[in-house]
């Protein structure tokens, strides 16, 4: 429509949108050809907003990808444009305040390169931009992507935290997902704090709202259900049934293959480990990891 119209303007924040529709669905070939895009008609233009919002297109595509350099290099890149009183009403054209969705990757990324210091800095830097711009998206976003962060640092009690600000957020504004993926991050804290049956009933009403959401079949193929599975798999093997922790990876795994997310992969492959040794079964890991993945 905006190339019939000959609109220019609208057509670098349509192509995002599509391209953010791409990364949702699992499309990430497509989401990642359109970041791409963007990217060079950024550079051939010299808009420096439009160069901006191109690299947190391909921040998050190189993310799903695996591609931890190219992600790094992209949110120097995006950083370097960056500043919060002109670019933070970005969130209300795009679905995302820049900075504080570039600072809150880049905690992840300095945490899987062995930085923790670097990684909670970074994350509380996200944090404080976030919460003074104010978009409410981009608050969930960030606060979500926290809980994800700090489970990784097993601090429980900020965990649970920033999930009940989550769900206060998607309350308010009626999030759907959000709703979900709080319910989901804040009862696996419970589970790690012992309180295994109300936090795997938690976990699993979070599962709930996302599948009624939209539908079962489009909510396990969204970019973060693997996640979701894999901690469900591990808040199973907490509470003292490794078995049924495990019958949960095959589909993770699944999902992961069918859209090569590399990225999640890992946590995945992480959480059979974890599932594996509860099992008594790290003497033979790789043919009972075969046998329940297959």
């Amino acid at each position: 429509m905006c190339e019939r119209a000959g609109d220019n303007a609208s057509r670098f924040p349509v192509y995002f949108g599509l391209r953010q529709h791409y990364l949702t669905t699992s499309d990430l070939k497509s989401a990642h050809d359109i970041g791409r895009a963007l990217y060079e008609t950024a550079k051939t233009s010299g808009n420096r907003e439009y160069l901006l919002e191109a690299n947190v297109a391909l921040v998050s595509s190189h993310l799903y990808r695996g591609e931890i350099e190219a992600v790094d290099r992209h949110i120097a890149e995006a950083l370097e444009l960056y500043d919060a009183d002109a670019h933070s009403k970005h969130a209300y054209t795009y679905g995302a305040e820049p900075g504080s969705l570039c600072l809150s990757v880049s905690a992840g990324t300095a945490w899987l390169r062995g930085f923790p210091d670097t990684s909670r800095a970074k994350l509380q830097e996200a944090l404080a931009l976030v919460d003074d711009c104010g978009h409410p998206a981009s608050r969930a976003y960030v606060h979500q992507n926290a809980t994800d962060i700090l489970i990784w640092f097993e601090d429980l009690e900020q965990v649970t935290v920033h999930a009940e600000t989550v769900l206060d957020i998607a309350i308010e504004h009626r999030f759907p997902f959000w709703d979900g993926a709080g319910l989901i991050a804040h009862g696996y804290a419970a589970v790690c704090r012992g309180q295994h049956g109300d936090g795997l009933d938690e976990m699993n009403a979070g599962i709930e709202v996302l599948e009624r959401a939209t539908s079962k079949q489009e909510a396990r193929a969204g970019v973060p259900f693997p996640w979701f599975l894999t901690l469900l798999a591990d808040a199973h093997g907490r509470a003292g049934d490794p078995e049924h922790g495990l019958a949960l990876l095959p589909e993770a795994i699944s999902l992961l293959e069918k859209s090569l997310r590399a990225f999640s992969s890992r946590r995945c492959i992480a959480c059979a480990v974890i599932c594996c040794f509860k099992c008594s079964c790290l003497r033979k890991p790789k043919s009972h990891l075969a046998r329940r993945c297959s």
